[in-house]
């Protein structure tokens, strides 16, 4: 098995994230008009209702309904991003364990191959230490079969090395990816609250605008008291709306340390990849250029 392939993959610039994630701007303007909206329909419900008060409170409630369109439009921005991230964080994990294990499996064939070798450089060493008189060649290419058994160990450690790290970044990219999936679950949550409460608000706004005309009317009191309680309609909508929003901006915090947290810990895979791009290879031509040596030394020992 070979981990060429599964690494240039998963380096290729498709699997690369893309741009730290943090909508600041959809939060905060997400923020400010459902704020803007809750801030109108009180000011509608919290102003006298007298006839000529009429015009100013509808203004607010016109006020209120245009912030809530906002905060409704925001809301869906700010969700379709962050689902955007969440799937990014899901695709980024896949083939991870997989090229970490191959780097492994790798790692150990050629370990075990220079331990084998090793084994059989001591052998030889034994041999032409043991000799009566020299063989012209058998202790240089002896020396050159340690010197490539050296090198091999070197470049099969620092393979060793990085499967351990693409394993360790690995398992702490999915640990971080299963914990951001309840702030964006709550983030989903309250972006919908958003929209459903932002929906409903033009209709008893309507009512509550429908009621206000009818100020100064006979019975009086009766009207006063019907155009306060519609009154209290959109305001309590708006209340939704901004509570939500809060909640939804609260959650995609969270979500954005998690997300940050993800890209640390795909930064550290990638450097653990980097650091083990090629000593596979490196090793397998060692290893081979130490056989070879071990090879002429035996036919150096052979000859009389």
């Amino acid at each position: 098995m070979t981990t060429a392939p599964v690494l240039v993959l998963l380096l290729a610039p498709s699997l690369v994230l893309a741009a730290k994630y943090d909508p600041a701007e959809e939060r905060a303007g997400l923020r400010r008009h459902a704020d803007a909206a809750y801030a109108h329909a009180a000011a509608a419900a919290g102003t006298p209702l007298e006839p000529a008060k009429a015009g100013a409170i509808k203004g607010e409630l016109d006020q209120a309904a245009t912030e809530a369109v906002l905060a409704e439009s925001v809301a869906k921005t700010l969700e379709t991003a962050g689902s955007l991230r969440a799937g990014e964080m899901e695709n980024a994990l896949r083939g991870k364990d997989d090229a970490a294990k191959a780097l492994a499996d790798d790692a150990l064939s050629a370990r075990n191959r220079w331990k084998k070798r090793t084994a059989d450089q001591n052998d030889l060493k034994k041999q032409v230490d043991a000799l009566p008189s020299e063989k012209p060649g058998a202790k240089e290419a002896l020396a050159k079969a340690a010197g490539f058994l050296a090198s091999a160990d070197g470049v099969i450690t620092i393979a060793e090395n990085g499967a351990a790290g693409l394993a360790a970044s690995a398992e702490l990219m999915k640990s971080v990816q299963r914990r951001s999936k309840s702030p964006a679950g709550e983030r989903k949550a309250a972006d919908d609250e958003v929209v459903s409460a932002s929906d409903a608000l033009p209709a008893p706004a309507a009512e509550a605008k429908a009621a206000v005309d009818l100020l100064g009317q006979e019975p009086q009191n009766e009207f006063r008291t019907r155009a306060g309680a519609k009154l209290e309609v959109p305001r309590d909508l708006a209340r939704r709306i901004s509570s939500a929003a809060d909640r939804a901006c609260n959650r995609d915090g969270d979500f954005v340390s998690l997300s940050s947290a993800f890209d640390r810990a795909l930064g550290g895979y990638q450097d653990a990849q980097r650091a083990a791009d090629g000593k596979i290879e490196a090793a397998r031509g060692f290893l081979d250029q130490a056989e070879a040596a071990q090879s002429d030394v035996r036919s150096r020992l052979a000859h009389n």
